[in-house]
């Protein structure tokens, strides 16, 4: 929030001591025009658009009769001629700073700081103080963000499937695999990949409702990659269970059944991009559906996406621009904050110019017009055209 005015008060008074509009914010308070006693300062902050800020510092103001003495230490051994200098009420007197010979607290830091090196250097507990704080060399390195090489795993396997998580899984569960809390699960250290076929169903088939690991409750919908081939999901598979400090293993098989790929999308492309209201009806009819598959995990069933990664897109001016709209549903968001409505989201965004030219404007149409969003259809043919 931006300041307009800081308003500085002394106890009750209506009017302010002094208003200050331009930074620096600086007051000269002189306390010999405040009588002794308690007193209250109050400095009232006014924020542009509406809004303050109210701090109260209570303090107290004695000025009079405190009599100073310099010249003479309290408890100090003096001999001779002293020249004293008594001071009554002069609140501008330099303090004179207490004197110390530099050499002793040097002596006394060497001192000090060597008996703790020699503790630590000579004494046998630090060997075992080490081993049990450091972690083997091993063990270290497969805590990184970088997948570690573990036994009868096909490393080309392994890199095809970082490709993959990268590609559609990263922006849920994040490049490190640590997930976003309350939403997505982490995938590093999660007891549920130990079984192998489960995962690939789950990466296959999707989850719906909430999801427990390591006792945390998480509420984010995975949709299906059934678009994948087996192949693919293989390796993915592979990927997450032996990456982020994982060691589960290699993948042998997909499981039975599901579907090798995408259906291919129906219709084709209009010759103009003006459409009709029934062919944007049925637009948005079948990117309902196509959202809950691809979208609804991050943005949410509801359009309210995830606060703080995923932004919601019901309401979302930013949609107006119908041409930025089709290229990041096309080419996605990497690495690049986004504001909404004044809140920024950290959350990375796939690319899904996998999909056909249909499958994307039905999903842009829909989000477009569901959700109290009034924005218009998305044809064929302008995403065509966007890419």
């Amino acid at each position: 929030m931006v300041v307009d005015r800081i308003e500085v008060y002394l106890d009750g008074a209506a009017e302010p001591l002094a208003v200050l509009k331009e930074p620096p914010y600086r007051l000269n308070l002189d306390t010999r025009k405040i009588p002794d006693g308690e007193h209250v300062l109050r400095v009232v902050t006014h924020f542009r658009g509406g809004g303050q800020e109210v701090r109260e510092i209570p303090f107290t103001v004695n000025n009079y009769p405190d009599v100073m003495v310099l010249g003479l230490d309290e408890g100090g051994e003096v001999a001779g001629t002293l020249e004293l200098r008594l001071a009554v009420g002069e609140p501008e007197l330099p303090v004179e700073p207490v004197r110390f010979n530099p050499i002793w607290y040097v002596v006394a830091s060497v001192v000090v700081l060597g008996g703790i090196w020699a503790y630590f250097a000579l004494s046998p507990a630090t060997e075992k103080i080490v081993a049990q704080v450091a972690p083997p060399a091993q063990e270290a390195q497969a805590h990184g963000n970088q997948a570690a090489p573990v036994a009868n795993v096909d490393q080309a396997l392994m890199e095809k499937g970082k490709s993959i998580y990268e590609t559609h899984c990263a922006a849920c569960h994040q490049a490190n695999g640590q997930g976003v809390p309350g939403a997505f699960p982490p995938l590093a250290g999660n007891p549920n990949l130990q079984d192998a076929q489960k995962v690939l169903e789950v990466i296959q088939n999707g989850l719906q409702g909430p999801l427990t690991v390591n006792g945390q409750t998480y509420n984010g919908q995975m949709p299906a990659f059934g678009q994948l081939s087996q192949e693919e999901r293989v390796a993915v598979a592979t990927y997450i269970r032996n990456s982020f400090g994982n060691s589960f293993g290699p993948v042998e098989t997909a499981p039975a059944g599901g579907t090798q790929g995408a259906a291919p999308a129906p219709g084709a492309a209009p010759a103009s991009q003006a459409i009709s209201p029934q062919e944007a009806a049925t637009l948005a009819k079948e990117g309902e559906g196509l959202y809950a598959q691809h979208c609804a995990a991050c943005h949410q069933a509801n359009g309210q996406g995830v606060p703080g990664a995923f932004p919601p897109l019901a309401g979302n001016p930013n949609l107006q621009d119908k041409t930025y709209h089709i290229q990041v549903v096309l080419n996605g968001l990497q690495n690049k904050p986004i504001t909404v409505n004044g809140q920024t989201y950290q959350g990375a965004m796939p690319a899904f110019g996998q999909l056909s030219d249909r499958e994307i404007a039905a999903i842009l149409t829909y989000e477009r017009t569901a959700w109290g969003n009034n924005l218009g259809p998305v044809s064929e043919a302008e995403v065509k055209a966007a890419r």
